[in-house]
């Protein structure tokens, strides 16, 4: 037993900022169609453009593809400002999508017209929102910041002259440029995949109501809720190509609805 630890983590201070807006309209209003009937009817627009940050320290992860912005980047790892397919990665990585409209409709009836019974019943479709601590990740992880975890610990007074995990010697301080960005393995990468779509849900309930004597009612209600494009970030290893190290990514990625990769967030680990 020599009291050594088995993995050492450090990370670079990094501070990150967002910068994240929220637009929507929305109509609604009550319809007594009857004595006995009432609707109510709304319909809602939320457009939410992707969180950007002042630095622009987002990144995506595109396999097979090269960044411009950072030459010396893994082959894969794009940030704002590269190319793909034609188009260049916008600050929030996704492109704002405007087809976020939602209709709602809810009834109340009294079927008998005594005030008795009641049937009540509505759905509707809700959109979700991004949230900062969702999208600023990526600026947590390289190139924009280090945040490794080494093992093979040799020594606690000099922990930088371990050659395998530190072939270049301490890389620390470490400050991003685009210019000066290293990459040092293993390492996690963390992107958002462009093909993002915010998630969803559709929600029902129905309920009957029924007065029995004065001071006696019974409420039979059912409630359903049904979710899409639930966030997850799945995480791959991939070899680097760079002495023998392997890099893990993690992306924010798609719809769990779809078969390809949706966040949505995908991480990434170089290792």
């Amino acid at each position: 037993m020599l009291g050594l630890p088995a993995t050492m983590g450090q990370d670079t201070p990094v501070t990150a900022i967002d910068n994240i807006w929220f637009y929507g309209l929305f109509l609604q209003d009550d319809y007594k169609i009857k004595p006995t009937l009432t609707l109510n009817l709304g319909l809602r627009w939320d457009v939410q453009p992707a969180s950007t940050e002042p630095q622009d320290r987002l990144a995506t992860w595109l396999p097979g593809a090269q960044s411009t912005v950072i030459p010396n980047a893994p082959a894969g790892l794009l940030v704002v400002g590269d190319s793909y397919n034609g188009k260049k990665v916008p600050r929030g990585i996704v492109d704002t999508r405007y087809h976020h409209v939602s209709p709602r409709v809810g009834f109340a009836w009294d079927p008998y017209g005594n005030g008795h019974t009641a049937i009540r019943g509505a759905g509707g479709l809700f959109y979700g929102s991004i949230a900062g601590n969702e999208w600023n990740a990526p600026s947590n992880f390289l190139p924009f910041a280090v945040r490794n975890t080494y093992s093979n610990v040799t020594s606690l007074t000099d922990v930088y002259s371990d050659k395998t995990n530190f072939p270049n010697g301490n890389p620390y301080p470490y400050v991003y440029g685009p210019s000066s960005a290293r990459f040092i393995y293993p390492a996690a990468l963390e992107g958002i995949d462009p093909a993002y779509q915010w998630p969803y849900t559709y929600q029902f309930n129905l309920s009957i109501q029924q007065q029995f004597t004065r001071d006696f009612a019974m409420t039979v209600s059912y409630v359903s809720t049904l979710s899409h494009n639930v966030p997850f970030a799945p995480t791959s290893t991939i070899p680097s190509g760079r002495q023998r190290r392997n890099r893990a990514i993690r992306t924010l990625a798609g719809p769990s609805t779809r078969s390809s990769p949706a966040l949505q967030t995908r991480n990434t680990c170089l290792q």
